[in-house]
């Protein structure tokens, strides 16, 4: 049955690999590790495999103590069902209380050695799963973390061995030479009763199986749907097997009791054997007898022939069954069962030519019989204690899937169905689908090839709005592979310039291709979000220097995949904010999680966008996370901050550098740092130069007069931001009272913590000049504005605040005004107070500035941590207050 010889010396050398730990062999681990085959002997023909690929060697094997009691085949292997697409299942049973941890640790190394070469040698996915022996007998398996779901199975995959392994070699477990219907006391007893030599040298207690509860059966039924998602032609038996367990009574035998029935009774038969065969007897008898014959069980037919795919028509003219394949003559017995004719059969030989709308109605009838038993089953779910069956993640897995699967959501690009072992078409055709003169759709579709005479009739695949969109869908579900297919483009009445969209097709191609597009349950669990995202700029336009279209094509860690569309630029920062986001929960480089494609790379509007981009990307994936890092970016018009304190990333659309500085000065965070991304924008170019001329673990401020403006910031010791704009007129008196605001500050964190390394005779003032060359320039003015302060300044005239947290989930304010009186305690909402009585104040000729020029907290006596940052944040909230109420 194997497709080719390769397989077999592959399949063949694995538990030689297994039997000897040699440096010049696959699976070599430079420790003492356990290793061999309970009585393996290897054959010449992976001798000579291994010698050809290796070298002559000598095979010292492992036969004393072999770690491997048991090694088996399990699933389609040895089937009907199997093809050149299915995967290899290993179990590899050991008693793992004969290792160290160290030991199994090597010896685990060694077991994914082997897996990985024989994988890439035989060109096919194999798995070897090492069970230890007593966890298997309490049903706990060794688990692929993206194929089981631990909680869910138990009894159901020991029943799928019993029926469908193949011992390759070593013990025999001891369940197949017990009676059926055996207890699991009676067992036990009869295995005590066998001597110890016997046990030893044939048998393997791995546990019995005796029945299966209903609480298995179901969380193993919604384990199924999920697998069955993805290719529902696979475990379509699988669920209607399980369906029949749940609802027929207790003591009908399970499936892997009836075929040791007939083993131990000598009664053995292809089906028998064929654990295919056998499980969809059992899915049709029951179907059979519950609902009789109606378009299900016709269902059920089809499905086994297209798994299978005999092409019985290729085959019709053959008499002796000798020379056809095994497949091939079981499904001629099967349609002669079902009466089926030749038009039938030729009709399903023919399926990849079935039309578009043909293949989704056989595809909603599959759907049709999937949700029937999945409502059948849901309605025991009441009735069952499922809680110790299913834990919350896995529940919250299968939840998901499903509604993954089923979910139309806007822009969401469906699955395509086929029964092919290859999904990709070798020429394929599109062009506009138009009704008179007004154009509908596009339609991908490809063509029959018939004799020389006859015209080659065209069979649609799948049909679209949009071309775009119908190419994403085209690469996206496998149907155009760039190294594979040819595609020939007719426009029609449309402006479509082909060789664009050609490269177009190839690029999506070449991006998102199987080994991206791996979803892993531990991602489902949590929010969705991006894993690729394809985005195009100004697919089939002339440029213009400006952006105009956006395309955002991208696959989602819940396995589901999207196409946006946009006709406005500004809609370009919320794909960028959404993407750099997404970028920071998985660890790929830029060209494995985005591709930007633009007609011309080279012009300037698309090279920025390419480049902001790739920088953000770079950044979150290298950034020390000891930090809190922010990135602030310029894309397009507008700036994007994010905000990535240890793995969680927080971010924020800003239309305006005003709207930036003020965000950034109300959400200061501990221990920051900046990182700047735009090019040629001056705002950021200048904020990237203050940070690097701050001085570290001290306050540094800045200040730059442009016309009748001045701007300051202040980047204290754990790096945050305040940024204040204040006309010209007020720099001398706004400077003056900060630096007396920095001593009292400095003087209190001193205080509550002795270890802050904050220091008032470090902190610098410097005003940033541009010579004639617009280069930047610094001019310390520390004494100037200490002179101001001194000279010119009372903090009396200033306000002070006290605050308290004691009273509530919000912060609480006493204002002191320079008349000594107190606004008593009150909340940011009640300072219209405080601005009343500055007016007050003022119309009196008191001298008073509505500035703070001290802080105190009350409630804040030691903390370790304390720094600068929630002194100089409330400054800068309680300012913008009474700016805001003094303007009212």
């Amino acid at each position: 049955m194997l497709p080719n010889q390769n397989y077999q010396k592959v399949l063949n050398s694995i538990p030689l690999l297994l039997s000897v730990n040699n440096p010049k062999l696959p699976g070599y681990v430079d420790a003492n590790i356990p290793y061999g085959v309970f009585n393996y002997t290897p054959g010449s023909l992976e001798k000579n495999f291994l010698s050809m690929k290796f070298g002559n060697t000598v095979y010292n094997i492992e036969q004393n103590n072999p770690a491997v009691q048991m090694l088996a085949l399990i699933g389609s292997i040895g089937t009907i069902a199997y093809n050149k697409k299915s995967d290899f299942d290993y179990w590899v049973c050991v008693d793992r209380k004969q290792f160290t941890d160290k030991q199994y640790e090597g010896f685990r190394q060694k077991i994914n050695k082997i897996q990985n070469w024989a994988t890439s040698e035989a060109g096919t996915e194999i798995h070897l799963f090492v069970n230890d022996i007593d966890s298997v007998k309490k049903n706990i398996y060794d688990e692929d973390e993206d194929e089981a779901f631990g909680s869910t199975i138990g009894g159901i995959l020991k029943d799928e061995f019993f029926r469908s392994s193949i011992i390759v070699c070593g013990k025999t477990p001891f369940w197949w030479v017990v009676p059926i219907n055996t207890t699991d006391e009676k067992y036990e007893e009869m295995f005590s009763a066998v001597p110890e030599k016997i046990k030893k040298d044939l048998f393997l207690d791995i546990g019995n199986l005796y029945k299966i509860s209903k609480e298995e059966f179901v969380g193993a039924a919604l384990f199924q749907i999920i697998k069955s998602l993805g290719n529902p032609f696979k475990s379509i038996l699988k669920l209607g097997v399980l369906e029949k367990y749940l609802f027929q009574p207790e003591n009908v035998p399970l499936i892997s009791h009836k075929i040791k029935h007939f083993v131990q009774n000598n009664k053995i038969t292809n089906t028998v054997l064929d654990s295919y065969l056998m499980m969809f007897k059992e899915v049709y008898d029951y179907y059979f007898e519950t609902i009789g014959k109606n378009e299900i069980l016709n269902v059920l037919k089809m499905n086994l022939y297209l798994k299978i795919n005999p092409q019985l028509s290729k085959y019709s003219a053959i008499t002796n069954s000798k020379n056809i394949p095994y497949r091939v003559e079981e499904m001629f017995k099967y349609c002669k069962k079902w009466e089926w004719s030749k038009h039938n059969i030729q009709d399903l030989d023919n399926f990849d030519n079935w039309d578009f709308n043909r293949v989704l109605k056989f595809w909603d009838q599959v759907q049709k019989l999937m949700l029937l038993s999945y409502q059948k089953i849901s309605s025991k779910i009441p009735d069952l204690n499922l809680q110790n069956r299913i834990s919350e993640s896995d529940f919250k897995l299968l939840v998901r899937k499903i509604r993954a699967q089923y979910n139309r959501g806007e822009n969401k690009i469906p699955k395509y169905i086929s029964f092919k072992d290859s999904k990709s078409e070798s020429l394929l055709y599109i062009e506009p689908y138009s009704e008179q003169t007004r154009q509908i759709s596009w339609i991908l579709y490809k063509k029959i090839n018939n004799s020389a005479n006859m015209p080659s009739p065209s069979i649609i695949i799948h049909n679209s709005d949009s071309l775009i969109k119908l190419m994403a869908w085209a690469v996206i579900n496998g149907v155009y592979d760039p190294k594979f297919s040819r595609l020939t483009m007719q426009s029609g009445y449309q402006y479509i310039n082909k060789d664009i969209a050609i490269h177009f097709l190839k690029a999506l191609g070449e991006f998102f291709i199987e080994s991206r597009m791996e979803t892993k349950n531990k991602f489902i669990v949590k929010d969705v979000f991006n894993i690729l995202n394809f985005i195009s700029l100004d697919f089939n336009l002339k440029t213009t220097g400006e952006i105009r279209l956006i395309d955002h094509i991208y696959y989602t860690s819940w396995d589901e995949s999207f196409c946006t569309s946009y006709n406005n630029a500004k809609n370009l920062t919320e794909v960028f904010r959404n993407t750099i986001q997404d970028s920071t929960k998985q660890k790929k480089s830029f060209d494995d999680y985005c591709y930007i494609y633009c007609p011309e790379h080279y012009k300037q509007p698309y090279k920025d966008v390419i480049s902001v981009f790739k920088e953000s990307h770079n950044f979150f994936q290298e950034c020390d996370n000891k930090y809190s890092n922010r990135l602030i970016a310029k894309i397009l018009n507008d700036y994007v901050i994010f905000t990535k304190k240890d793995s969680r990333v927080e971010s924020k659309i800003l239309t305006n550098f005003f709207q930036l500085n003020t965000y950034i000065s109300l959400s200061p965070v501990k221990n920051v740092k900046y990182h700047y991304v735009g090019t040629g924008d001056r705002q950021l170019t200048f904020m990237q130069y203050i940070f690097a001329n701050s001085q570290p673990h001290d306050i540094t401020v800045f200040h730059e007069t442009k016309g009748n403006f001045v701007f300051i910031y202040i980047i204290n010791e754990s790096g945050n931001l305040f940024s204040y704009f204040k006309p010209a007129s007020e720099k001398i008196e706004f400077l003056g009272n900060l630096f007396g605001f920095i001593e009292n500050t400095v003087k209190q964190v001193r205080e509550i913590n002795r270890f802050a390394p904050v220091s008032a005779e470090k902190t610098r003032f410097y005003e940033v000049n541009e010579d004639k060359f617009n280069k930047m320039q610094l001019n310390d003015t520390g004494k100037n504005i200490q002179d101001w302060y001194l000279t010119q300044f009372n903090t009396n005239s200033a306000l002070k605040a006290f605050i308290s947290d004691r009273m509530g989930e919000e912060h609480f304010y006493n204002v002191v005004f320079p008349d000594g009186v107190e606004s008593g305690y009150m909340n940011k909402d009640d300072f219209y107070a405080v601005t009343e009585k500055i007016k007050m104040l003022s119309k009196d000729r008191i001298k008073i500035y509505p500035q703070i020029s001290g802080i105190t907290f009350m409630d804040k006596t030691t903390e370790n941590n304390l720094d600068s940052t929630p002194f100089f944040e409330e400054k800068y909230k309680l300012e913008a207050t009474i700016e805001k109420f003094m303007k009212m």
